[in-house]
């Protein structure tokens, strides 16, 4: 399923083209400004002008974005199911450099229910999720990961159950 979804979506591969980081987040975050807002959930957003471009498809990408973003108000409104001012999720970027290729990392941080370490290594399996049944598919976290692949990218999480989730974004610079 997941496959097939992809090669669905490989379709608009065709539209792969420069993309500003700045651009690329700001579009999923507007979407999400309303939810957090009302959640009580407050939002860092710490891009940097000048970085360098990527190359990718701006939809696929967004929709990874999304994704991390839905996942983190998820485990923000788990945590603090009322109004908290613990509630925090922060997206920042920045250059990183391996050897001659330069990237971009693009981190989502928030201080939710965190991940279980027992699941941590199942999390990109398709159809896995900790979710409540009707509130996820289990398709986000292995979807994104094959979308950040097809980019020359990955994606790695660090989490503490009961303490925060930390999602880290490689893609490589244009």
């Amino acid at each position: 399923i997941v496959s097939n979804l992809l090669n669905f979506a490989q379709k608009d591969r065709i539209n792969i083209k420069p993309l500003s980081l700045g651009d690329l987040i700001s579009g999923p975050v507007q979407l999400f400004v309303q939810m957090f807002m009302k959640d009580g959930i407050q939002f860092e957003f710490d891009i940097p002008d000048g970085l360098p471009c990527i190359l990718g498809n701006q939809m696929q990408l967004e929709q990874v974005i999304l994704n991390m973003l839905s996942n983190a108000r998820h485990a923000l409104n788990k945590k603090y199911p009322e109004l908290s001012d613990h509630k925090l999720v922060s997206v920042s970027a920045r250059k990183r450099d391996k050897g001659e290729q330069h990237y971009i990392e693009v981190s989502v941080r928030d201080n939710g229910s965190g991940i279980p370490s027992a699941h941590l290594e199942k999390i990109f399996q398709p159809f896995f999720t900790t979710k409540a049944a009707g509130v996820g598919t289990g398709l986000g976290l292995s979807i994104s990961r094959e979308i950040l692949q097809n980019h020359g990218g990955n994606i790695s999480i660090d989490s503490l159950e009961g303490e925060y989730t930390h999602v880290t974004i490689l893609l490589p610079a244009s």
